[in-house]
């Protein structure tokens, strides 16, 4: 092989929630003409999951990053990497378009991964945990993690039907446990979650738009896009609700609940695909198995850059590390040098990558929307690869941390 930093040709993801038409981000970033106007364009993925691998064009021909990564562990890795997660690229790295809600979901750990793949390969389709972190390119709504019992009890003063869910015993209960129930019920008697929720339709519907809160508008929303029995209609009270503004991150470990439900994002997680669903999806949803993995003690972390040109979201996954970098003409970024890989995506602008491999001094030119993986061998010295912005430029750089 020759040794250097290798174009990516990524999937794309065509969910339903993803943004449609002219205005659709990932098209955008990508540069794609004469896309189908009503074709979703949901998730970018970058990396080498078995499911939807990114590609590399190598002077060998095009090569699945998943193949690459198997045939040269060592070279595409390096030794620490291998050593600590196998010979497997250890995150995936993804934009993602969200023009509708995502469903309310929690993420297992790795112990929980395991089992529930052991269990049912179909739909948990690896033995890896999914901690993630999301970082706005504009602006992100969201519901993340559980109110507080105060928080709650509030809830079910201003709205008696969900009360009525659970019995007026909200005050002695702790969050998690008004989850459960309400869960539970959805099991037991659907009826009863579509009662309340049409019962909350014909309240709120009465209000002006200007009256309604970003959770009532969103409720009456969803309830034009999904059964009146889901009971995630109903959770969508039960979580906080989060707004990022441009360069805001949030880290999500294991066990906390949540839904993307609109914005455009970059995302970096662990190596995994394993998804919990408690409702909001056409997709298979595991309601018993979600309330078994929630995690109340585990919380997000917010991230703020604070207008820094180089900031880095310091998550505490072993897995990845993301960078964002903000740079004017003639800036320089220098990787780092911890025999890792690398994964560059460029949102805006134009740099060049050069490196040093071999001896020989190489230049690739990047431009909007374009990513490339450089392999661990690349990094094995210092100053061995380095951008150089061209002009007023947004880049991401995601690795493994050397703490790993």
């Amino acid at each position: 092989m020759n040794w250097q930093p290798y174009r990516m040709e990524n999937p794309i993801m065509h969910y339903a929630w993803g943004s449609r038409g002219p205005k659709a981000f990932i098209p955008r970033l990508l540069g794609l003409e004469n896309v189908e106007p009503n074709k979703p364009f949901a998730e970018l993925w970058m990396g080498a999951h078995p499911s939807a691998p990114s590609r590399v064009v190598t002077a060998q021909g095009v090569i699945p990053l998943n193949e690459l990564v198997a045939t040269y562990p060592s070279e595409a890795l390096g030794d620490r990497v291998l050593q600590k997660f196998g010979p497997v690229l250890p995150f995936l790295f993804k934009v993602l378009s969200a023009a509708e809600a995502l469903s309310i979901q929690v993420h297992p750990n790795k112990k929980q991964a395991r089992e529930l793949h052991n269990r049912d390969p179909e739909h948990y389709p690896d033995e890896n945990h999914k901690p993630e972190v999301a970082i706005a390119l504009d602006s992100l709504d969201a519901l993340v993690g559980l109110k507080s019992s105060t928080q709650i009890f509030e809830v079910c003063e201003k709205y008696p039907e969900v009360a009525a869910l659970v019995g007026g015993k909200v005050s002695s209960g702790p969050p998690l446990e008004v989850f459960e129930r309400i869960i539970n019920l959805s099991i037991e008697s659907p009826s009863t979650i579509a009662d309340v929720v049409d019962k909350l339709v014909g309240r709120l519907s009465i209000k002006t738009e200007d009256e309604r809160s970003f959770v009532e508008t969103l409720f009456l929303d969803l309830c034009t896009k999904y059964s009146n029995d889901d009971v995630g209609l109903i959770l969508l009270f039960l979580l906080e609700h989060k707004r990022l503004k441009t360069g805001d991150g949030m880290y999500i470990p294991a066990g906390v609940p949540h839904a993307y439900i609109c914005g455009n994002i970059v995302e970096c997680m662990a190596n995994s695909d394993n998804v919990v669903r408690a409702g909001l999806t056409p997709k298979y949803k595991d309601v018993r198995t979600l309330l078994s993995i929630m995690d109340y003690s585990a919380k997000p972390r917010h991230f703020r850059t604070g207008g820094k040109a180089t900031f880095t979201y310091d998550v505490p996954a072993e897995e990845f590390k993301v960078v964002r970098w903000m740079a004017n003409d003639g800036d320089v970024f220098r990787g780092p040098c911890d025999s890792g890989p690398a994964v560059i995506l460029v949102v805006d602008g134009k740099a060049y990558v050069r490196w040093v491999s071999e001896s020989t001094d190489g230049k690739m030119s990047l431009d909007r929307g374009n990513s490339v993986f450089v392999p661990a061998i690349i990094n094995s010295a210092p100053n061995s690869w380095r951008l150089e912005a061209v002009e007023n430029t947004l880049i991401f750089i995601v690795t493994v941390p050397v703490s790993a």
